[in-house]
């Protein structure tokens, strides 16, 4: 008795599964593209940078070279950055991915720069020209997680300034501080 239940159970539960697949019609109804992605397109290309970032207890800051490119993935629904950055002899790899998040009408970025990670939101601000980024990020070989905040400016079409400060778990103490201009290839 309580097997014939349970195959009713299960071939109900199929039955209602296959009754919620999508259809061929469903697949050809895909929704437009976000306006808002077209704000990425000033991103596309293959950049060249310079950083400098000062933590907190040192004398002096350390800098750092990088070559990234970003590209449009997914019928340009996605932006994927992929690079390395160069900091006293080390090659990093680096990746970004931003997505538009049409609820919020602001990016969700993903990042992933050597050993650490990083998840933000971003948004263009037209009071004042400047591109804002505030999220977090986990050392992954430490697990320790930070807090941060920054900015980007393009002060021609092919160059970008931007900043990042990152706070300790609390948002109350500052661990560093970076700076750094791109330029276009």
């Amino acid at each position: 008795m309580i097997k014939t239940a349970t195959r009713l159970a299960l071939v109900a539960l199929a039955a209602n599964l296959v009754g919620c697949m999508p259809s061929e019609e469903d697949f050809d109804m895909m929704p437009q593209r976000p306006a808002g992605l077209d704000q990425l397109d000033q991103f596309i290309g293959t950049w060249e940078g310079e950083m400098e970032m000062h933590a907190e207890g040192m004398d002096a800051p350390m800098t750092s070279t990088g070559v990234f490119t970003n590209k449009w993935a997914n019928d340009n629904w996605i932006m994927v950055g992929h690079g390395t950055m160069s900091m006293e002899g080390n090659e990093n790899p680096m990746m970004e991915v931003w997505t538009w998040d049409e609820s919020i009408k602001k990016f969700r970025t993903s990042g992933y720069y050597g050993s650490m990670t990083g998840e933000s939101l971003a948004w263009y601000d037209a009071d004042d020209g400047l591109w804002r980024m505030k999220g977090g990020g986990r050392n992954l070989i430490t697990g320790y997680v930070t807090k941060g905040k920054g900015t980007m400016k393009m002060t021609d079409p092919d160059t970008m300034e931007w900043t990042w400060t990152e706070y300790d778990t609390t948002g109350l103490i500052k661990l560093m501080e970076m700076k750094g201009t791109h330029r276009r290839k």
